[in-house]
């Protein structure tokens, strides 16, 4: 059962949130085709920029960045929430 999921700008590209992974897909004619797993459980929220070359995924108090077209994360952007 998915969590989370957010459609690319141009419309061609997925991810999704599962309980137990995050999968980015491509959407063809009449299928999903999926392109990588991601070993993150538990992500509640994802979202692509505005020009879509980064989306971004939200697990527990981490908020993960990837770059779209080659699914490389960027650890230069990842982000910490802290507790009060």
């Amino acid at each position: 059962e998915p969590l989370s999921v957010a459609f690319h700008p141009s419309g061609f590209h997925l991810v999704i949130g599962f309980p137990d992974k995050l999968r980015f897909f491509n959407i063809l004619m009449d299928d999903l085709r999926p392109v990588r797993d991601f070993p993150l459980r538990n992500v509640r929220e994802v979202r692509f920029s505005n020009g879509g070359n980064l989306f971004a995924a939200a697990q527990n108090s981490l908020i993960h960045v990837f770059e779209t077209f080659t699914c490389k994360p960027r650890p230069d952007m990842m982000l910490k929430c802290h507790s009060s």
